[in-house]
């Protein structure tokens, strides 16, 4: 634990400081979105549960998919856990180009080695 005392001419006071970096990694992903993907990774590791670190990939493979970077967002669409499969699959199926396709085929792939390998 961490604490500071803080004091006034008329009152003395501490101030107390638990859990700090519980929610950091909400900030790591706000930076993220904004365009630092590198602090991404940060966010995924200060999470402290699976339903995080899927909310992260998520968000992630959001980010990259609006940026046209398909392959990358299909490849971490498919390592998250809170997306339906058909919703994802939807997402390829209902653009245009051969782009989607072959990220559709980069998340069926993906998602067949979880299938095959399922420690990686």
């Amino acid at each position: 634990l961490g604490s500071t005392w803080l004091y006034t001419e008329r009152q003395l006071m501490q101030l107390v400081v638990e859990n700090e970096s519980r929610d950091v990694w909400k900030l790591y992903l706000g930076k993220g979105l904004a365009g630092d993907t590198r602090k991404f990774d940060d966010a995924f590791h200060y999470a402290n549960s699976m339903e995080e670190k899927s909310l992260i990939r998520e968000q992630q493979a959001d980010f990259h998919f609006s940026r046209g970077e398909y392959s990358k967002a299909a490849k971490l669409y498919a390592r998250t856990d809170g997306l339906r499969f058909e919703a994802v699959a939807n997402k390829f199926l209902e653009g245009a180009g051969e782009d989607l396709r072959e990220a559709l085929e980069v998340f069926l792939e993906e998602k067949l080695r979880q299938l095959t390998n399922p420690s990686e």
